[in-house]
């Protein structure tokens, strides 16, 4: 076959949103890891570490399913659903990553589940003759 003739597929991969997610998720793990250093008397007094600690896990989960975004798009509804839930979870756990982590996890999450299209990415359909047609 030659080249007219075979469908060429990509798969377009939602980079901006994965490079909003991983911003995100960075921002959380920041903001974790501030109130994991700074252990007040208060935080003893409920027990709030091992919450701080969560916070970290959360926001490593978000970098780790924003690189999944990216890594296998196949997988963009099932990840942007993972990243808008733990960006939720993001709110108590961290502070959200000083809010900013929690927008960017919730911007980014969304444009995972949305997917690619081919306004946003600029990539458009070449049509190939005999191909899909009956």
């Amino acid at each position: 076959m030659n080249a007219t003739t075979t469908p060429v597929r990509f798969e377009r991969r939602p980079a901006f949103a994965a490079m909003l997610t991983v911003l995100g998720g960075l921002f959380v793990v920041g903001g974790a890891w501030t109130l994991v250093s700074s252990e007040t008397a208060l935080d003893r007094v409920f027990a709030l570490g091992p919450l701080y600690r969560a916070g970290v896990v959360v926001g490593v989960l978000l970098v780790a399913f924003g690189g999944l975004g990216l890594a296998v798009p196949r997988t963009h509804r099932a990840a942007g659903a993972v990243v808008l839930a733990l960006a939720t979870l993001s709110i108590p756990l961290a502070f959200g990553g000083f809010v900013a982590g929690f927008v960017l996890s919730v911007m980014g999450g969304t444009f995972t589940f949305l997917g690619p299209t081919s306004a946003r990415s600029g990539l458009r359909p070449t049509p190939v003759r005999g191909f899909g047609r009956r």
